[in-house]
């Protein structure tokens, strides 16, 4: 948000006493990632996505882009699968996978034995069904495709 942008000049006339401090910067361990980790930390920043126009499903985090060392340490998690870039105007990074034979041979495997336990969940349910109807081709079917747009109406429409 707009607070990582730093002080406006009205804050900082308003309040020159204060003194801003420097953001450490993000070190990251050698130590392999705990697949529990990745299951709660997708649960937090993590999203599935699905886009009809293509069929292409996609599992992805976005974070600051300060926190790129953080996305390579998921990226290397998963094989060194997807691509890690960044996305708007520079001041976020992205981890995408999209290649579906990876989502179906890495993503959905890692979700079925380290589960999400949060809302995110449902989506990723909804998800994987989606993966699994374009993975064996049956958004070609008129019922197929169907089936993905009811699903796709339900994917991240979660209710608090």
């Amino acid at each position: 948000g707009a607070i990582n942008l730093g002080l406006t000049d009205k804050l900082i006339l308003a309040f020159p006493h204060v003194k801003v401090l420097a953001r450490p910067e993000l070190i990251i361990n050698e130590e392999d990632l705990n697949p529990h980790w990745v299951s709660g930390f997708t649960e937090g920043d993590g999203s599935f996505t699905f886009n009809m126009a293509n069929f292409t499903a996609s599992y992805e985090i976005i974070l600051h882009s300060r926190d790129k060392p953080l996305l390579l340490k998921i990226i290397k998690f998963f094989g060194s699968k997807g691509s890690v870039g960044f996305y708007g105007v520079q001041t976020s990074a992205k981890y995408r996978i999209t290649t579906r034979s990876d989502l179906h041979t890495l993503i959905i495997p890692h979700f079925e034995k380290y589960p999400l336990s949060g809302v995110k969940l449902k989506n990723y349910r909804i998800w994987r069904e989606m993966v699994e109807l374009a993975t064996n081709k049956l958004h070609l079917t008129a019922e197929g495709k169907a089936k993905l747009i009811e699903l796709k109406s339900t994917l991240n429409k979660d209710t608090y």
